[in-house]
């Protein structure tokens, strides 16, 4: 009976041997499981961030172009003032000059004419006329604190003759 229980030492070796294996196959299919896992969470997390990312720069953009349109003409025209540097303040301005920095109500445009002269008039400036050129006339805008008058406008306009 020594060949049966050499047949039964091998069948139980080859047994052990297969249970061992099929341990380590269950072993790698449910870590490649638990990775697929982790790899699906983590790109949903990548998913969410996303989303949540274009949902913050799509609230930053309605809150900034809300801003942008409750700035009205004439705070934008204050503002555009005491930007400049105070030697520019009592230049005389062109109408043209004045429309390209001032923005209108919607958003890539200029201030129509009639609200950007009814601005300036409100702010107090007045429009003076230069016929020095003959062929053509233009108009001038300048604002009301700079009436104390420089030499060099004095000597434009022949005040203080």
């Amino acid at each position: 009976m020594g060949y049966m229980n050499d047949w039964a030492n091998q069948t139980l070796r080859d047994s052990t041997g297969a249970i061992a294996q099929a341990q380590r196959v269950q072993a790698e299919v449910a870590a490649r499981r638990e990775r697929e896992h982790a790899a699906a969470d983590e790109a949903e997390d990548l998913r969410r961030t996303a989303r949540a990312t274009h949902l913050l720069r799509v609230e930053q953009k309605r809150l900034e172009l809300a801003r942008l349109r409750a700035d009205t003409v004439d705070a934008q025209l204050v503002r555009w003032r005491d930007a400049l540097p105070p030697e520019q303040r009592c230049m005389r301005r062109s109408f043209a000059d004045i429309r390209a920095a001032i923005r209108g109500v919607r958003i890539g445009t200029n201030a129509t004419n009639p609200a950007l002269a009814a601005a300036l008039r409100r702010a107090g400036w007045c429009r003076e006329r230069d016929w020095r050129d003959a062929s053509n006339g233009y108009r001038i805008w300048w604002y009301p604190p700079v009436w104390e008058r420089h030499e060099a406008d004095a000597a434009d306009f022949g005040w203080y003759d």
